[in-house]
């Protein structure tokens, strides 16, 4: 949980302000989220908000994370798919 509990209106909106005030275009770190869409834990809502904002900020030219979000049909704990997709990032960041 990189960026913690997304989950939280009042954590997303903080997320949001460090966006808008960083300097995130300048770095090479890429984010990966892995949510699912089934999770009851952390509601899918509020990770796909802050994905669309991000995305909508990235193509108007404004701070925006290097982010890539990931979601699946799958509660909490994820799925074989989520796992190999991690494992296949991972290998590639050792890679590089």
């Amino acid at each position: 949980r990189i960026l913690g509990d997304l989950g939280s209106i009042h954590i997303g909106q903080q997320h949001r302000e460090n966006v808008k005030e960083s300097d995130v275009d300048d770095t090479a770190v890429i984010i990966h989220v892995y949510h699912g869409l089934l999770d009851q834990n952390t509601s899918s809502k509020p990770v796909i908000a802050f994905d669309k904002w991000n995305q909508n900020r990235y193509r108007n030219a404004l701070p925006a994370l290097k982010a890539r979000f990931h979601y699946y049909q799958a509660w909490h704990e994820l799925n074989r798919e989520a796992v190999t997709d991690i494992a296949n990032e991972l290998s590639k960041a050792i890679a590089d």
